[in-house]
């Protein structure tokens, strides 16, 4: 599939504008003088503490920090790193990607307003940051990417009726997921992790997923978690709105323009 070049263009746009807004929120909140492209370490670690991660010190050890190898402080998380870096390189990335393209050329050229305000941006971007840092300290340790699971797993599953919120596809698509991380930490401690690794489970999630999308009545948000930490009691972060940006009608009719061309 060949991207055209004003697909190319559309999600260079994107991705300027996106550090542009990341860079004005840094001005507003940050300390006369202080670095505008680094990451913010305060943020980036209350993100760890919805994920019930900010007390893992193994995992804590392996993200990047002014003290590499020590457990940072809230601050310290992920400071060093350029979210300008980041940003470039995630559009880089996405630009290989003709799907992608498409849908960032869908996306700019559409009637329905897309732009993100300054501090969603921030937010939006800090949490695909820590996404990214979280799988790449769990790609190069495999005892510490089985433990993280185990932690994540125990979390859910220590929930008194934590079954009860999912509709049948999403606990479908949980039970997956699990099925292939329990399998996926077998074959990385093994050394012999098969080529066509996920070739079923993956394409049945994907198809959950959409199936979920497309139902007419989702179900609401699970409480996972202990007391007082449970996600569903939080007013959700205003960067989180930045995945809903689009109208469901809209969102379903590029879905399936999207899965469409996939098919094809």
């Amino acid at each position: 599939m060949v991207v055209a070049a004003s697909s190319a263009a559309a999600l260079h746009r994107m991705s300027s504008q996106l550090v542009a807004a990341v860079e004005r929120h840094s001005v507003r909140v940050r300390p006369a003088g202080a670095p505008i492209h680094a990451a913010d370490g305060e943020l980036l670690f209350s993100l760890l503490g919805e994920l019930r991660l900010d007390s893992h010190e193994p995992l804590l050890r392996e993200l990047p920090s002014v003290a590499p190898g020590t457990t940072p402080c809230p601050a310290d998380v992920g400071a060093a790193v350029d979210l300008r870096a980041f940003v470039g390189a995630v559009g880089a990335s996405a630009a290989a990607n003709p799907l992608l393209c498409i849908l960032a050329e869908r996306l700019s050229s559409s009637a329905v307003p897309s732009e993100l305000d300054d501090e969603s941006a921030y937010q939006l971007v800090h949490h695909c940051l820590l996404l990214d840092l979280v799988t790449r300290a769990l790609a190069a340790d495999p005892e510490l990417a089985a433990a993280v699971y185990a932690r994540a797993r125990g979390t859910v599953h220590a929930t008194e009726g934590w079954w009860r919120p999912l509709g049948i596809f999403e606990l479908a698509k949980l039970k997956t997921v699990e099925m292939t991380l329990e399998r996926f930490v077998e074959h990385r401690r093994a050394g012999n992790l098969p080529a066509n690794f996920g070739h079923i489970g993956l394409p049945f999630n994907i198809l959950e997923a959409v199936m979920q999308e497309a139902s007419p009545s989702p179900s609401p948000r699970p409480a996972w978690g202990p007391p007082g930490r449970r996600a569903v009691a939080r007013r959700p972060r205003s960067g989180r709105r930045a995945l809903c940006l689009l109208p469901k009608p809209a969102l379903e009719r590029t879905r399936t323009q999207l899965c469409s061309t996939v098919l094809r």
